[in-house]
């Protein structure tokens, strides 16, 4: 048999066809070494491929073996804690409408927002994720550019209205509105932060300054004029896992203990600021608003029964479908289903980055973990928000998957989608380096 006819029929049992060309690549150059060995040997050119190929074994054998291994992956262990929270808050929402009336008028909405997340992941997933290092750096510009735009745009409407009557409402929804969009804009750019990085890999220590400055200065100025502090703090922590993966894989040409120590001294200074200006504004405006509500939550957890409704104080909460959803239900169900909620939040996160671990393609790894980390930070800080420890009324943090809005649901799903897009094709072509010129394919 000669090469070309055994190369075709091994491929032609191996179903994924974005393994092919590698893996074709990869058969020929173990025929050809083969062949090289034999003629080395004495055997005349005219025969040693033909041997060289017998060695291969049967193609068919050899073609399903191959079809095992490079199979598409499917995360069902990230899967299944994203379906059980989104399933969690729509039928909790259903069941609140004893407790909170309102919930009438959004049903309709609650359809579309669980179709839009679920079309978001199907779509993302079946992309190709290397989209993201096509032309990187121009995508991450534009987008923050859109996202600086709007945010102005809907803080601006805000300005100079008279604050009266029916007009209060439509402020606080713009200024909401602004904080959301600071909020998932800055979840979504995540994955073009990571292409703008791995744009940058082989670069010396003053492009890795630049990187880390591009990377989280526009995002948190565009995120503190909504105002929306969770977006900026979300931005920092997502830059500093990129960055930090970036220089463990070897993207930089640079001192990686250097690299560590310019990055977390910062970080940690930031973290110890941010501390003290909580701590000072709570002295300052004790018995405001959010300091009731934070206060009004604490209670409701230390009287909550385990099984059931609470006292009625649950009434109260600000928005009960979607910040507070999770303090909600412990009113509502009981303790534990509230702790069994805060778990499956725990999970989703931590499996997302323990998976990441496994994927070959270091660009597809940086992905996986900054999907992983944005997660993390949005359930952790959404149930501090549900204790009672931070004021989720001004942060604009929602749980993924499980909180109202259209927001919440598409950035879910869309990141959801990446991160399966990635883990699918977690054990192809490892070592292929990334071809930035070639077009974007779905498979």
């Amino acid at each position: 048999m000669k090469k070309e006819e055994y190369i075709k029929a091994v491929l032609e049992q191996v179903r994924c066809s974005n393994v092919h060309e590698p893996l074709k690549k990869e058969l020929e150059a173990h025929i050809d070494d083969q062949a090289e060995a034999f003629i080395a040997v004495g055997l005349p050119e005219e025969n040693a491929e033909e041997e060289a190929v017998k060695t291969m074994g049967d193609p068919i054998e050899a073609g399903m073996g191959l079809d095992a291994a490079h199979r598409p992956s499917f995360p069902i262990a990230v899967f299944l804690p994203a379906v059980i929270l989104l399933f969690t808050g729509v039928l909790a929402r259903y069941f609140f409408e004893d407790y909170f009336p309102v919930f009438d008028i959004m049903k309709n909405d609650e359809i579309i927002n669980m179709i839009a997340c679920i079309a978001a992941a199907i779509i993302f997933y079946f992309a190709d994720y290397t989209i993201f290092v096509r032309k990187p750096k121009t995508a991450y510009v534009v987008f923050t550019l859109l996202l600086a735009i709007t945010v102005i745009w809907n803080v601006s409407k805000v300005k100079g209205e008279n604050v009266s009557g029916a007009e209060w409402v439509t402020i606080v929804f713009r200024n909401t509105l602004s904080g959301y969009f600071a909020f998932y804009g800055s979840a979504l750019l995540v994955p073009l932060m990571c292409g703008f990085v791995f744009s940058m890999r082989g670069k010396k220590f003053k492009w890795f300054v630049l990187s880390c400055f591009i990377l989280v200065v526009p995002p948190a100025i565009i995120s503190l004029y909504a105002p929306c502090l969770s977006s900026a703090i979300l931005v920092g922590i997502a830059a500093l896992a990129i960055m930090t993966t970036a220089v463990k894989d070897g993207y930089f040409n640079i001192n990686k203990t250097v690299a560590y120590l310019f990055m977390y001294i910062p970080a940690s200074l930031a973290a110890v600021g941010l501390t003290l200006i909580k701590l000072l504004r709570n002295i300052r405006y004790n018995g405001s608003t959010a300091d009731w509500e934070q206060n009004m939550i604490r209670k409701l957890i230390t009287e909550a029964v385990l099984f059931g409704k609470d006292n009625g104080i649950s009434t109260a909460l600000t928005d009960p479908y979607n910040s507070h959803i999770l303090t909600a239900i412990i009113a509502r169900f009981g303790l534990i289903a509230g702790l069994a909620v805060a778990v499956i939040l725990v999970i989703l996160p931590l499996v997302m980055i323990i998976m990441s671990s496994r994927i070959q393609n270091r660009f597809g790894r940086l992905i996986a973990i900054s999907i992983g980390v944005v997660f993390m930070f949005m359930s952790f800080a959404f149930i501090a928000a549900n204790f009672g420890f931070t004021t989720a009324m001004e942060s604009h943090v929602t749980a993924p998957f499980m909180s109202d809005g259209i927001f919440n649901a598409v950035t879910s799903g869309i990141l959801m989608g990446i991160f399966a897009s990635v883990y699918r094709r977690k054990d192809l072509m490892p070592e292929r380096k990334i071809d930035t010129d070639r077009p974007a394919q779905v498979s």
